[in-house]
């Protein structure tokens, strides 16, 4: 798992361009790397067999963060956005990689000041990363439903769920996966595109969902940045839970779920629009259903295999942030509507993360 965080100085809530000092100052043991920007940070996990080895591993790496923020004055924050500050005003990482890819990229890359989570699942084998990545295109409203946390963009109510979503389609290599047929014709589309010198490595493939020949994994990569521990782990769960149970479907021959390429498009941008308020469409006559009451009916079916995987608590939190709680989006608009403060905004990110706390609304 890969967890996108925002640096601040909490004393002015704008980001801070400190991620290199923190890495040189972070104990051994803490995988903490670069982004494209200063003032993000990205801790990775190491391999973990559960959701419950994800949270002991992420619990260490943060504690071992914070010590480090707070020595230095700073603080750490989910979200996929920060609410008012611009990409112009970041410093760029050093990282020679990151230098070239602006260089060919330009403008799309150099306003990507968003943050995200990205989970990696292991699969059986490259056939099935490849029925299963096809798979999950249907689930991207769902996932953005449940993590959406970036309504604002440079100090404005984008009237999104999740701003971020749109910023990052606009990569040559981002959005939607294409509907591969086998793993045969995912090798000769990387063939293609390397021998083309569109790019160097699946490590540019930025779809919301890739295979990963490199881990023997598919990475769900479409959604925000969130604001608590407790969120990451639910869509953790909910991640391996689906993964395994279209697994499961695969082998035994069963009928995997398909909809059309234009239904998943329109699916994509109702739920970064409308977050878990939204209406997806759910066959070929335009047929309509919320997507809550439609990720009532995935979490149904993952269920037994979450029991199995020992993530059964952790995935009915998904349930209880679509109605008890609320996402991101939601807990910051209504933090930013009591004083009309962005200042609020911020301090109450801070504070979820910090505490793992989620803001009741």
């Amino acid at each position: 798992m890969e967890l996108e965080l925002q640096i601040i100085d909490p004393q002015t809530r704008h980001l801070a361009p400190a991620a290199s000092q923190i890495i040189a100052n972070i104990p051994k043991g803490v995988k903490a790397k670069n982004e494209l920007v200063e003032s993000n940070i990205e801790v990775i996990t190491n391999v973990c067999e559960d959701v419950e080895a994800v949270q002991r591993d992420l619990e260490w790496q943060l504690d071992k963060l914070f010590k480090v923020t707070d020595q230095m004055g700073l603080a750490v924050m989910g979200g996929g956005t920060h609410p008012t500050d611009c990409w112009e005003d970041q410093k760029l990482s050093p990282q020679e990689r990151y230098h070239a890819l602006l260089e060919r990229i330009q403008f799309p890359m150099r306003r990507l000041l968003i943050f995200g989570l990205h989970v990696h699942v292991g699969v059986p084998s490259a056939e099935h990363a490849i029925a299963v990545n096809n798979a999950l295109a249907c689930y991207i409203p769902h996932f953005l439903a449940i993590s959406a946390s970036s309504p604002y963009w440079e100090g404005e109510d984008s009237g999104m769920a999740s701003v971020r979503t749109k910023v990052f389609e606009s990569m040559p290599t981002a959005g939607l996966p294409y509907h591969l047929d086998n793993w045969n014709e995912f090798l000769r589309f990387m063939r293609t595109l390397i021998g083309a010198g569109t790019i160097e490595s699946v490590r540019e493939i930025w779809w919301d969902i890739r295979p990963h020949p490199g881990f023997g994994t598919i990475e769900l990569r479409m959604c925000d940045g969130v604001g608590t521990l407790q969120e990451v782990l639910a869509i953790t769960a909910l991640v391996q839970s689906l993964v395994a149970m279209l697994c499961s479907r695969y082998t035994e021959g069963e009928e995997m779920p398909f909809l059309k390429q234009w239904i998943i498009r329109e699916n994509k941008w109702r739920g970064c629009r409308w977050g878990r308020d939204a209406n997806i469409i759910i066959n070929d006559r335009g047929d309509q259903q919320p997507v809550q009451q439609n990720l009532k009916k995935v979490l149904e079916q993952c269920l037994p295999f979450a029991e199995k995987l020992g993530c059964k608590a952790e995935l009915e939190l998904i349930d209880q942030l679509m109605t008890a709680y609320a996402p991101g989006y939601i807990r910051q608009r209504h933090a930013f509507q009591k004083n009309n403060s962005f200042d609020d905004v911020i301090d109450q990110m801070i504070h979820e993360f910090r505490t793992n706390t989620i803001t009741a609304v």
